[in-house]
């Protein structure tokens, strides 16, 4: 086991987050080597298994499509699994409560096989200054093109309604008026952009910050609803307000949602529905994506050097990409499509209010774990859910 870590205790360590692949820790112990630091924890579902192919994956290629700015890269450690396992048994009761409903215990949700991965805590507050930290699940930031699109009745409501509004729907939740939608978040325009900001602080006061499209912390504290007063600029009344001349202006700055939805839409250049057709042709008597094998780390370093060559490549001409190719490019068009961002806004107090300190202030893409190939009949399946559900409650 790493040196360094073996002489932290696991109480050092408290729960931050987590995802569908992973678990966050955050450091709170006296040890300077770690403070500001956090870790991140593998779990047995929702990541490739392969090390060979995570490890290509995160060290080579991710940096080649993300630029390393944007990247919170982590640093594998070793661990020992029963250090790991007291670290993350008795934290259950700290997990939201749709994870929590999930069923699984979170000591049987890690994989203790694999190392820990440190890397910096970007939630974490600095001395003298005040660290506002908004993690933000932005999702799909595109409309795919009719012309790939299968069946023909799903091309009004699929071009018209973006993908996460379809999801929101199906959940039962409202989808008209004022919500948030990620085609404004990828937005140039601020206006719009705004109009999203303020989608997602609603959204996030009206679930009692139980979603995970929007979390805030504070000086390294996560932030709910009932305490919001703790967020810098909150006695100025309503939160979007206050908070947008700091988001905004990074966000911009970072250009990181343009660099995700030109990711998404290019990977996913002709829909899964149109996979799933190839598919069948190609398979026929198959179930879509049935036996779909994973890719071979030289497979997928083959297929990103295809694709940097020409990005829009599998857009425009339907044989640029092989079957198999286009299968590869949806599994990383997810990863995109599934991703946080954290931007973290440095603030200093005038007396007067906040104001950003944009020297200090970072935008970080992170959750950019390879997903299974496996999962795209998973994926065709939701697809087909989502569009059906829209067109008999709602129509085309």
């Amino acid at each position: 086991m790493d040196p360094v870590l073996a002489r932290s205790a696991p109480t050092d360590w408290v729960y931050l987050g987590e995802g569908g692949a992973h678990v966050i820790f955050r450091y709170r112990g006296t040890n300077p080597a770690l403070q500001g630091r956090a870790m991140r924890l593998v779990k047995t579902d929702g990541a490739a298994a392969d090390a060979a192919l995570r490890n290509t994956w995160a060290a080579e290629l991710l940096p080649q499509l993300v630029p390393a700015s944007l990247l919170a890269t982590p640093t594998p450690t070793a661990v020992d699994s029963k250090w790991t396992r007291a670290v993350v048994t008795p934290t259950e009761l700290m997990r939201p409560a749709e994870r929590r409903a999930e069923g699984k215990p979170l000591a049987e949700s890690v994989d203790y096989g694999r190392p820990a991965q440190l890397m910096d805590d970007l939630t974490c507050g600095m001395t003298g200054q005040k660290v506002l930290a908004i993690e933000i699940k932005p999702k799909w930031g595109f409309l795919p093109q009719a012309q790939h699109l299968h069946p023909p009745e799903s091309i009004p409501i699929k071009t018209r309604n973006c993908r996460f509004c379809l999801h929101q729907h199906h959940r039962g939740e409202d989808v008209d008026g004022t919500v948030y939608c990620p085609i404004d978040l990828y937005s140039t325009d601020r206006s719009r952009v705004r109009k999203a900001l303020d989608g997602l602080w609603a959204q996030w006061h009206s679930s009692a910050g139980d979603k995970n499209n929007l979390r805030v912390y504070v000086d390294g504290k996560m932030v709910l609803p009932p305490s919001a007063e703790l967020i810098p600029t909150a006695h100025a009344g309503d939160l979007s307000d206050g908070t947008a001349d700091f988001l905004i202006p990074l966000l911009e700055k970072s250009s990181a949602l343009q660099q995700l939805k030109q990711l998404q839409s290019t990977l996913d250049a002709t829909n899964i529905s149109d996979l799933a057709r190839q598919h069948s042709e190609a398979y026929p008597g198959n179930k879509p994506f049935e036996s779909v094998a994973e890719p071979t780390a030289a497979e997928l370093s083959s297929f990103v050097k295809l694709y940097l060559a020409d990005p829009t490549a599998g857009a425009r001409s339907p044989d640029a990409w092989t079957l198999r190719q286009r299968e590869i490019a949806f599994m990383l068009s997810a990863i995109f499509k599934d991703c946080s961002m954290i931007v973290r806004a440095v603030l200093r107090n005038t007396g007067a209010g906040y104001e950003l300190d944009e020297a200090r202030s970072v935008v970080k893409i992170i959750d950019t774990d390879l997903k299974p190939l496996t999962n795209l009949g998973k994926w065709h399946a939701l697809d087909e859910k989502l569009w059906r559900h829209w067109a008999e409650t709602k129509g085309s």
